[in-house]
């Protein structure tokens, strides 16, 4: 059986501008591993509840030999059930701050109380205790991590931690236009050199030969093509 590379996260893992292109860091990292099957399962803005909820609905699929990359999102996140959508959806901190002033945002909500109700518990109860609610996730993503390497699977943990204190290292749509975009989605660059260091720091613990391909394209680095 073919073995597989899935990875499970937010916008950083899907891609947001660039996920259907071959520059976001998973695909990058796909070039390691030429001969494995490519899933790449993150969703913009999920909260933690739903990249496990990702997980769990793929464990079936998960087989001894495949590698399977989880990245954290902010604990601040949480679920709502939306009336608009008829389902219960993850909520950002965009949803939660400008549900209070910008109609489209409020249209997720019944009412403009339910959005108050929800930005007050988002930031009595998560936002004061971001760093308890990250370990958290951290301790739930590692537990499911023990049973999917338990299956003969490999399994490496992006904390929300580790990202917090590293995602400015990569270039980003607001450094790269000098503060004319306000996005700090990492640019192709952001996603290549976060790829090289996910490779060198977290794959090479077990699959040290691993190596990006040599025939990434690099020609639109430095470029502001996707937004302006």
């Amino acid at each position: 059986m073919k073995k597989s590379l899935l990875f499970f996260g937010d916008s950083f893992t899907e891609g947001h501008f660039l996920k259907k292109t071959n520059q976001v860091w998973p695909k990058l990292i796909h070039t390691a591993f030429p001969n494995f099957n490519y899933s790449n399962l993150g969703s913009g803005g999920a909260s933690n509840i739903f990249i496990l909820k990702q997980v769990i609905t793929n464990l079936s699929q998960i087989n001894k030999g495949d590698i399977v990359t989880i990245f954290e999102t902010s604990p601040i996140r949480t679920e709502i059930y939306s009336p608009q959508y008829k389902k219960v959806i993850p909520t950002t901190g965009n949803i939660v701050s400008r549900s209070l002033k910008d109609k489209k945002y409020l249209d997720i909500f019944d009412t403009k109380e339910k959005a108050l109700s929800l930005f007050n518990f988002t930031y009595d109860h998560r936002y004061d205790y971001y760093e308890e609610f990250g370990e958290f996730y951290t301790e739930l993503f590692l537990d499911i991590g023990k049973y999917i390497e338990a299956k003969g699977a490999s399994f490496f943990l992006y904390t929300n931690k580790k990202f917090e204190k590293q995602k400015d290292k990569y270039e980003n749509y607001t450094t790269l236009s000098n503060g004319k975009v306000v996005d700090e989605h990492w640019t192709p660059k952001g996603n290549y050199d976060f790829a090289k260091y996910f490779l060198s720091k977290y794959i090479h613990k077990k699959f040290p030969q691993a190596k990006l391909s040599d025939n990434i394209d690099m020609s639109n680095f430095g470029k502001m093509h996707i937004l302006i």
